[in-house]
Formats: C-alpha cells, structure tokens, sequence
C-alpha cells in the first residue's frame, strides 16, 4: 500500500505565527509534525526526509527558509532536482519553491501564515488522490462486482500505464471470473501486430489520440472476445513526447459490445506535483472510474 502524510519541518515553533500552524497541523490527517530548532541545521533533516522513500510531500514552513537555501542544500546533499511552477496563490512575501526530486515531490513553503499553509494543502490534497491505493483497490473491486453480476467479461490493452490496469483489476479477488488477460503494447509496432490498430490511424493522428486508443480497445476486444475493453496511449514522461504531446496527456477507451467512448486524462491540471508514477496510477484511477461511471448509465 502506497502511504501519504505531511512532514512539517518548523522553524520558530514558540513564535504566536507557529502557534496557528502548529494547532492546524493537529487536525490534519496523516500529518507528521518535525521541529527543526533554530540552532539545527536544516541540512539533517532534509537529508532524513529526502531518503524517505514514503514521504509523497514535504513542507516546510519558516521565515528563515529561501528557494536558494534549498537549492544549495539538494546540492550539497548531491540530490538531483528540477524547479517546478506553481499556481496555488499564497499570501505577498510568501517564500514559495517546489522541487521534483528522484521519488518524491517536495512543496517547499517559506511562511508560517496559517493561509499559506491551508493553500499548501490544497495542493498536497490534489496530488494525494493520485497515490492513493485504496481508492485504487476500491474502483477494482466495484468495476470487478459489477462484471460478475452482468456477466460481463473484461481485458485492457495499455501504452503508457505499462500494465497498471490489468495489475489493479487482478489484485482484487476473483479477478479470474471476468478478467480475461492485457496487452502492454508499449511500441507503435506492437498496437499493429498484436492489437490490430490500423497504420493508418497512427500515421494521421498520432500514437497518443483518441482515435489509437478506440483502435486499441477494439483489438483488446477481439483478441480476447471480451465485453468490455479498457485502452490507454499517452505519455507518461518526464516531459513531452517526440510529437509535442505533453507530460501527463493520456487518451484512454472504453468499449462495450459495439459502443465506445473515450476519455482524456490531463495530468497538466495538476502540476507540479505528479511525478511519472504518480501519472500513470492517476490515469488508471482515472480510466477505472469513468469507464465504472459510462458503464452503469449504458446499462
């Protein structure tokens, strides 16, 4: 299981700003609270919460914190980062910085506003949804009881979720009553030869277009004759494919007898906070809930 909390590394904890912080902390959940005194360095600490390969977020509230400080502290420590962008509003003053780093992303907050902080958190929370394994194992569950009680019988065919979805619909127990099997075909020439996809439609829209992906969900369906068949074609990142198409853009299908619908995912509504894992289990929550959704008004 995938965990997610809020480390708070706090400098100034008797201060009155603090208190605020401190007593809002309590009431979060899945929060951790670190007090980093004034005369520590912050060099430990990070270092400590850096290698946690758990921790999904970092912040780290204090006056005394700055976007370079930061910068020559990831070098020191020889951790590899990128800046990233945000656009959550915090208060004026406010020294705000984000760093993808290798497993984890850190929101690195230099205000101890009780706004700043709640603003923080409304970003950790989008990015939260993305991680989350029992919202990953419920919509597997209920995708799985619905197929038993219609009948129905289910296979994916996946590109940039590398098998993500065949993984989360077997986890669920008796997966061998409705799943049928997957294809990961992660390269052009295996979504012609093994899924059927016409050339053609890749040549003219592209590897990653909904038009590939309805292709994609029409093979997984023949190949396996299935009701029901689940696609994805994105890319998953970092950074933008060969053609252009962003970080985080997914297409994904459904099929069902002889209906389609396709769905985009967008991960770029989200940035910075999603790293390529984060991505891809965000788009198999994604894909399992709408394709659960379109399923149920179909029938």
């Amino acid at each position: 299981m995938n965990h997610f909390y809020y480390a708070l590394l706090l400098r100034d904890p008797l201060s009155p700003d603090n208190a605020e912080v401190v007593n809002t902390m309590n009431i979060f959940t899945d929060a951790r609270l670190e007090i980093v005194p004034n005369n520590e360095n912050l060099t430990s600490a990070i270092k400590k919460y850096t290698n946690d390969y758990y921790c999904k977020a970092i912040l780290v509230v204090g006056k005394a914190l700055s976007a370079k400080k930061i910068a020559q502290l990831l070098d020191l420590l020889q951790i590899s980062y990128e800046p990233q962008p945000l656009s959550e509003k915090f208060s004026p003053g406010a020294e705000i910085s984000c760093w993808r780093l290798a497993h984890t992303t850190h929101l690195l907050l230099a205000s101890p506003k009780y706004s700043d902080l709640l603003a923080a958190k409304k970003i950790l929370d989008l990015y939260a949804q993305f991680i989350s394994a029992d919202r990953l194992m419920a919509l597997s569950r209920r995708l799985g009881a619905l197929c038993r009680d219609k009948g129905w019988t289910l296979a994916t065919a996946e590109s940039c979720t590398g098998g993500g979805i065949s993984a989360a619909l077997t986890a669920a127990s008796g997966a061998s009553n409705y799943f049928k099997g997957s294809v990961c075909a992660y390269s052009a020439a295996i979504k012609e030869a093994v899924l059927g996809v016409p050339a053609d439609i890749i040549e003219r829209h592209g590897v990653v277009s909904t038009e590939t992906a309805e292709a994609m969900a029409l093979g997984a369906q023949r190949l396996f004759t299935t009701t029901i068949a689940l696609s994805t074609t994105g890319v998953a990142g970092p950074g933008p494919d060969d053609d252009g198409n962003p970080e985080g853009l997914v297409c994904t299908c459904v099929r069902f007898a002889e209906k389609t619908q396709t769905f985009i995912f967008e991960a770029g509504a989200y940035s910075p906070l999603l790293d390529r894992d984060a991505i891809r289990q965000g788009c198999t929550i994604f894909l399992l809930e709408k394709s659960l959704d379109w399923l149920i008004a179909l029938n």
